[in-house]
């Protein structure tokens, strides 16, 4: 169960109990009381999704369409686990994995098959 807690200023913040039974704050900063209300209604979810490991397709557009920084907020709390940097891995050329192609499997095949292979290679 979460709570919406007023600030000095008009400024919002969320206030819950985590999985281990600690008390958690999210500062949402200056925004009306009804936008705190829907972030609260997300964290309650966030909450679920924690203790039985499922996540409704709503919540999850939601989490995957957030704001950078109320994400990172959400993460400093332990609702959200932070996100991985995709590793680019090198690519292969064509003529690279044509090439080991045609060395690992050429061997079982007829040599007119490799010569096939080997003019297709050249005219790629």
């Amino acid at each position: 169960m979460a709570s919406v807690g007023n600030d000095a200023g008009g400024c919002k913040r969320i206030l819950f109990y985590a999985t281990d039974g600690s008390r958690k704050s999210i500062r949402l900063g200056k925004m009306s009381k009804s936008d705190a209300s829907t972030i609260k209604y997300r964290v309650e979810g966030l909450l679920t999704s924690q203790i039985t490991g499922v996540m409704d397709r709503d919540l999850s557009l939601w989490v995957a369409g957030m704001h950078p920084d109320l994400r990172a907020k959400l993460e400093r709390v332990g609702l959200l686990e932070p996100l991985v940097p995709v590793v680019d891995k090198p690519s292969i050329t064509l003529d690279a994995f044509l090439t080991d192609f045609v060395e690992r499997n050429g061997k079982t095949k007829k040599p007119a098959t490799r010569v096939v292979w080997m003019q297709v290679m050249t005219m790629l």
